[in-house]
């Protein structure tokens, strides 16, 4: 089977990257900011809890568009840009997860954009 790329007009976008590849039944997300899909501008300012449920909700659409769910996630790697924010993030990705909690990594690193506070990508098992 070959490659298919995943897109979505409910999840940001980036010319320089698709925003899913899915291959047989694993779907791969790219990297994905707290950016609304509709105006392109990052949303939370500040607000790590904001910022982190964008993330998520862009995730899921682009895992939803590749035909998943959020059951189907097997790995999130999180990009925090700094440590203070970990339990602000982990109050909201437990309201997503409260079952299942996926394998996670967690990266603290800087950005591009200075606003930015968290972004993520997640790898789902799909049929």
């Amino acid at each position: 089977m070959d490659k298919i790329i995943i897109e979505t007009k409910k999840a940001n976008s980036n010319p320089m990257n698709s925003q899913a590849t899915k291959k047989n039944n694993i779907l791969f997300t790219s990297q994905k900011a707290a950016i609304d899909p509709v105006d392109g501008e990052i949303v939370g300012i500040d607000d790590i809890k904001t910022q982190t449920d964008r993330v998520i909700r862009n995730i899921l659409a682009i895992v939803e568009a590749g035909g998943g769910t959020r059951k189907d996630i097997v790995k999130i790697t999180v990009y925090l840009k700094d440590k203070k924010h970990v339990q602000g993030l982990n109050e909201v990705y437990t309201q997503y997860f409260p079952d299942e909690l996926p394998a996670r990594s967690l990266i603290l690193t800087n950005f591009a954009k200075e606003e930015l506070l968290v972004e993520m990508d997640a790898i789902a098992i799909v049929d």
